[in-house]
């Protein structure tokens, strides 16, 4: 399916340019030209494992080559195979980082390419080993070294930091040039490498004619790839990554500034010790740096002068790039997991969790010292890839998700489908199975947003992993993972084609599964993130863009004026970073406090209930006790006097504070709708107007507006329309805040037409005990709270 949509427009559209270029040179037999335009297709996969994508891409190139050549569309079998050698020597690329992986990519092509009576070819020069992910382009590397290299990482030295940040500063600013011979331009042309590298490889029309020649074009390759100038090209990027990699410590070698990186621009790299040499080495073998332009010279151009150069990308520095990108990369998250880790190597420590297993591992570490070693090698491999990830500049997209308030994670499939984008070229395409995430969540938002911007989604199909069956088997069954196609910059998609909780390809064929939206629309629904609905059929899209066309969100944060409700959405308290603050009942009552309704007093001092969000549900803050989760009888329900009881309780002045710091005009009521939800239940949205006080992040505190907004708010959030808008908005059992603001509210001055209606009614729903009196008060209402079942119809 991905190659359908991504592979095969690139093999028609080299087909038309054949056709094209014989026309221009009035051939009548186009063979020769489109066969050439063929066999001058690139396709990578930049996480390729055993080479399954490159494998199927090289067979469907190799069936169009031989159908030209044979003139049918079924051309024989041994006219694909000799196609399939051709191919597979020219046009296939392939990067891991798992040496296994490299070589069985390796040897699943030559499979492909068995041809009798051929050797096999030499596949060193387009199927490598590197991370795809760490490595510097021109554009960084015309920087320089920058600050941001120098944040501390775990075992880092705070103050060593400090010290090699500030130098870098000052060599940036020109304080310590006073070498005469220093470059101040990083040279990173690898125009001369592209002109040999085409030398080696066209020297001879056909290596894999004679095992002799085979082995000529390994040596002739080899002896390019160590030609000194080479060498210190890879050396000076490698000494760029390596700036966020090494260790700041005393005991380190001299690092990598901006004099010193300058330095290397001489072949000698005199301007550099030893020691700081040895370190670039190191840490380029152990992450595995790899820098497509100088990887990948024939596919990549950087120009003496970039910035005349128009075809550049002023993001990368090069111009160029492969004609189709695939791949399937892992999907992970860049973090370090104690119990994973310790799974192998100790798993007694693996079943220890929390405060527990931390202390355990210091105990350990003392006791198995070198162990231990390879254990913070372990961790700092991973903290200092994702200070490159989140900090470089390398991926400006994904590492701007880290500015998103909760998001504080990066995952590798989002950084190789940015990666995935970087080398494309203008007119190519880009196919990939990753999570859904990549179109939904907040950490992707602003590189999905510039896909989307740029008309560059030609589909997404999202797939339930065992909605019907397994599609991948060791994956959980509720896991929602998409095939995505994307086009290069030089080409734009009207609108794009989207499915979600598939359960099989063949659903795709469904026109009541698969629905249109064009960016425009995109931006109408979620403008703040700028990330894809969630729609399960074509006539929920349809509904939900007409929803959104007469009603705004409730709040445009690309608008500054558009929050027409003044709504901001906050926690108030915070279970885990707040919990310090919390008193349970047992505390409390050893401690002399005495219980009143659902506070607790000592003197004159109080400490006020947590109100959690499973302590509530519509219009009512009396839902269940926080504990048991017992709800409350009729009876119970009919008294004024009876208050659900929380699990911990705040002091007072510790409530007044926080909720004076905050953008609170109520003093006697909040509005608060759950967090906690999810698309499938009976009810999505569920908010309640609570008694002034304290609120757990269960409760996600719509702050700002005026006390006789807060019915109409309170009604608008529980509508069937709003729980509507709100169900095509989840992919996950909590409703994230950003989510929030971007659902449909009609104008304040639309819902003031309807004012006393709405108010009276959800002042009945609400006002039914009496810690709710003073926000009947504050909207004039001064009787007895409501019993419970006697509101009017």
């Amino acid at each position: 399916m991905l190659l359908d949509s991504t592979l095969d427009p690139v093999i028609d559209e080299a087909q038309r340019r054949g056709e094209r270029a014989a026309a221009e040179a009035g051939r009548s037999d186009a063979r020769d030209n489109i066969v050439s335009e063929l066999l001058s297709l690139t396709v990578c996969d930049p996480a390729c494992g055993s080479g399954h994508f490159l494998v199927a891409a090289a067979r469907r190139i190799a069936k169009r080559v031989a159908a030209v050549r044979e003139h049918t569309p079924e051309p024989t079998p041994e006219s694909v195979r000799h196609a399939l050698h051709e191919v597979i020597a020219r046009c296939v690329y392939g990067v891991d980082l798992n040496p296994m992986a490299v070589e069985l990519a390796k040897v699943s092509l030559w499979m492909e390419a068995l041809e009798p009576g051929k050797a096999l070819g030499f596949l060193d020069a387009h199927v490598k080993l590197g991370n795809g992910l760490i490595g510097a382009t021109p554009a960084l590397l015309r920087g320089g070294i920058p600050e941001q290299a120098f944040k501390v990482v775990e075992g880092d030295d705070k103050s060593v930091a400090s010290d090699w940040l500030k130098r870098n500063k000052l060599e940036h600013e020109g304080v310590y040039m006073l070498d005469a011979a220093l470059d101040e331009q990083v040279r990173v042309t690898n125009d001369k490498f592209a002109s040999e590298l085409r030398h080696v490889v066209e020297r001879d029309n056909d290596p894999t004619a004679k095992l002799g020649r085979v082995r000529a074009f390994a040596e002739r390759y080899r002896t390019w790839q160590e030609s000194p100038t080479y060498v210190n090209a890879l050396h000076i990027t490698d000494a760029w990554c390596a700036a966020f990699m090494w260790e700041k410590t005393g005991d380190a070698p001299a690092p990598v500034t901006q004099r010193v990186f300058l330095s290397l621009q001489n072949s000698e790299g005199e301007g550099a010790l030893q020691e700081t040499h040895q370190e670039i080495v190191r840490l380029s073998r152990e992450y595995q740096f790899f820098h497509w332009h100088l990887e990948f010279p024939d596919v990549f151009g950087v120009p003496d002068d970039s910035l005349a150069a128009v075809a550049v990308d002023p993001v990368t520095g090069w111009a160029g790039g492969f004609d189709c990108v695939l791949g399937n990369p892992p999907w992970e998250k860049v973090d370090f997991k104690d119990q994973e880790y310790f799974s192998i190597v100790k798993p007694s420590l693996a079943r220890i969790s929390g405060t527990a297993r931390r202390e355990a591992i210091k105990i350990w570490s003392s006791e198995n010292p070198e162990q231990a070693d390879l254990y913070h090698t372990a961790r700092r491999r991973v903290k200092s890839s994702f200070l490159f990830f989140g900090q470089s500049g390398a991926f400006p997209f994904v590492g701007r998700g880290l500015t998103v308030k909760g998001v504080n994670f990066l995952q590798t499939d989002q950084l190789f489908a940015e990666r995935f984008v970087s080398i494309t070229a203008p007119h190519g395409r880009i196919g990939a199975v990753v999570p859904t995430q990549i179109a939904t969540g907040a950490s992707a938002q602003f590189l999905f947003q510039d896909l989307t911007n740029r008309s560059a989604v030609k589909h997404l199909y999202d797939f339930e992993n065992g909605k019907r069956e397994r599609i991948f088997p060791a994956v959980h069954a509720s896991y929602q993972f998409a095939l995505i196609s994307l086009t290069g910059p030089g080409i734009s998609e009207a609108a794009a084609r989207f499915a979600f909780f598939l359960g099989h390809p063949d659903e795709i064929t469904d026109r009541e599964a698969v629905f249109r939206l064009t960016p425009e629309e995109i931006s109408l629904i979620n403008p703040n993130s700028g990330t894809l609905p969630v729609f399960r059929t074509r006539r929920d899209a349809d509904l939900m863009v007409d929803i959104h066309r007469k009603s705004p969100v409730l709040r445009n944060r690309t608008r500054s004026s558009e929050n027409a409700w003044n709504v901001e959405f906050k926690r108030l308290f915070d279970m885990t970073d707040d919990f310090s603050l919390f008193h349970n009942r047992e505390t409390l009552e050893a401690q002399g406090w005495k219980l009143k309704g659902n506070t607790f007093v000592r003197d004159d001092q109080r400490m006020l209930a947590l109100h959690e969000g499973r302590m509530g549900h519509q219009f009512t803050h009396r839902f269940a006790d926080s504990v048991s989760s017992t709800e409350p009888s009729q009876a119970d329900l009919d008294n004024p006097d009876f208050l659900t009881l929380p699990e911990y309780w705040v002091a007072e002045p510790v409530v007044q504070e926080r909720l004076e710091s905050r953008k609170m005009p109520p003093t006697s009521a909040l509005l608060g709708h759950r967090r906690v939800a999810r698309a499938t239940d009976e009810r999505t949205s569920i908010a309640a107007i609570i008694p002034w006080g304290a609120a757990s992040y269960g409760w996600i505190i719509s702050e700002g507006p005026k006390i006789n907004h807060l019915p109409a708010l309170a009604a608008m959030y529980n509508s069937f329309v709003f729980d509507y808008a709100l169900r095509n908005s989840l992919t996950q059992p909590s409703v994230p805040q950003g989510v929030s603001e971007q659902l449909p509210a009609p104008q304040p001055t639309v819902v003031a037409l309807f004012s006393s209606f709405i108010t009276s009614r959800v002042l009945e729903l609400t006002y039914t005990a009496c810690d709710m009196k003073g926000f009947a008060c504050d909207l004039a209402d001064e009787g007895s709270p409501f019993r419970h079942g006697s509101c009017k119809s």
